[in-house]
């Protein structure tokens, strides 16, 4: 898609869902986070990468972070699309694995280790929008170390929901690791 223009994309860049997974898959999913939470696990589901990631991907590095600069309609459309694609995916997953889950999980590389990929400013206006909606469904997670460091922690609600899932989550762990002790 390197080469492709916005009209190119507008006409021929589709994003479908990932998910369902098929039933078997699902079936044991389910099942093994309903065990392990049972047991006293804190559990965890990666529902897919991230945004930038895959346009990076699609698109090729070079040309997406030429796109993010000029904050182009190309990356607009883009992620317009790749964000309906994941509110279907999330839906469906966290309607199956429901409360057996902690955290739900998403990943993208929005920084390296010498500092973001992009301005704050840059991603608050092409990149947090969309996460704000993915994130918005009970149980979403983000990698906050890298979300931190861009400037993303002022989504609201998403300091505190991220304070009691690794709250939730350090509970259960000691409570694993004391019983391994008794």
């Amino acid at each position: 898609l390197s080469d492709a223009t916005y009209a190119d994309l507008k006409t021929s860049y589709h994003v479908t869902p990932r998910r369902p997974y098929p039933p078997a898959q699902m079936d044991y999913l389910v099942k093994t986070a309903r065990e392990a939470h049972q047991n006293g696990f804190a559990t965890s589901f990666w529902i897919s990468s991230g945004l930038f990631e895959v346009g990076c991907w699609e698109r090729g590095y070079n040309q997406f972070m030429l796109d993010i600069a000029d904050e182009s309609d190309v990356v607009k459309l883009m992620f317009e699309r790749m964000t309906a694609a994941r509110l279907v995916e999330i839906e469906q997953v966290v309607s199956a694995l429901g409360p057996d889950v902690d955290i739900y999980c998403f990943g993208d590389d929005l920084a390296m280790q010498t500092g973001p990929f992009m301005s704050p400013r840059t991603f608050r206006s092409l990149i947090k929008p969309h996460l704000a909606q993915m994130y918005a469904r009970e149980g979403a997670f983000v990698d906050w170390a890298r979300f931190k460091l861009i400037g993303g922690d002022d989504l609201p609600g998403l300091s505190s929901a991220y304070v009691a899932l690794r709250d939730a989550a350090r509970k259960k762990a000691d409570s694993f690791n004391q019983s391994l002790l008794d």
